[in-house]
């Protein structure tokens, strides 16, 4: 009787162990953003564009040299943790939006960031994913280590994808890959000030310099100083945004970033007029 007992209460004592296990691997929060409602957050107005024309902007704040790359023990892949920083911010209304980086102290940190649509604010995604990368110097699995290019609903980004997104992961077509009620929906770009490109660790191609979601340069870098990605038409919702050092050579230094947009039409309008001028002058060299 009393061993009939004692292996009842083991096994509800296991099964209750794994429920909290299972329930607390798969919790929101596995990494902190700053946004609305954060005691910590970096903003200096609030995370929300109340309007086209609009920007917003943090206070100085402090990341790993190569947080975003460049670190040889994640394959190049970014660093989640260790005091790199998370943002989300929100659009009222559809704008052509400009996401700037720069180090305080100029030549000392080369800023890395990439953009991310969400479903509503970023919950900070999840851990029990086990997403480990191609590396043999550690096994460091996400968010430890994740990859910060690829497209959502790609190895090394489950743990922060949306629990609405299907993709063939894990060997099973159709498979909901996000277990986040408030993750990323899609990739909008990234920018690269560092020195390190090529396959990351998550097998994911690393590139120098701007680029949207599709792959065209969009914004500009100044390596040592500054990132900027502009997005084109970006649609009014949630976003958030990833920061890190991707120099690990530099000495560091604290960073800002700034968010801006643009009203579409006006967008259009200031491409247009550089179009008709660099049309002009293309004609007047022709004309001498």
């Amino acid at each position: 009787m009393n061993i009939s007992v004692q292996s009842v209460f083991k096994s509800t004592l296991a099964v209750a162990t794994l429920a909290l296990t299972s329930g607390a691997a798969m919790a929101a929060g596995a990494v902190n953003p700053n946004g609305s409602g954060q005691g910590n957050s970096f903003w200096v107005d609030g995370n929300v564009i109340s309007s086209a024309g609009g920007s917003i902007a943090t206070n100085a704040f402090t990341t790993s040299v190569n947080g975003y790359a460049s670190n040889a023990a994640l394959g190049n892949a970014a660093w989640a943790h260790a005091g790199n920083k998370w943002f989300t911010f929100y659009l009222t209304e559809s704008a052509t939006t400009t996401v700037s980086v720069a180090a305080v102290n100029a030549g000392d940190m080369s800023p890395g960031f990439t953009v991310w649509r969400t479903d509503g604010e970023f919950d900070g995604g999840t851990g029990g994913t086990g997403e480990v990368p191609g590396i043999a110097s550690g096994p460091q699995g996400v968010p430890h280590s994740f990859n910060q290019v690829g497209a959502i609903g790609t190895y090394g980004t489950y743990w922060m994808t949306d629990d609405s997104i299907t993709t063939p992961a894990y060997g099973v077509d159709n498979k909901a890959v996000g277990n986040s009620a408030n993750g990323a929906l899609e990739t909008m770009g990234y920018a690269n000030s560092g020195p390190a490109s090529g396959t990351t660790a998550w097998g994911a191609e690393l590139q120098i310099g701007a680029y949207d979601g599709n792959g065209l340069v969009s914004g500009s870098i100044v390596p040592g100083e500054s990132a900027s990605l502009m997005l084109n038409d970006l649609a009014a919702g949630w976003y958030a945004v990833y920061v890190g050092g991707a120099d690990g050579a530099l000495g560091g230094s604290p960073m800002t970033m700034a968010v801006s947009s643009v009203p579409v039409p006006a967008a259009v309008w200031l491409f247009g007029t550089a179009l008709v001028g660099l049309i002009g002058g293309a004609r007047r060299k022709a004309q001498a």
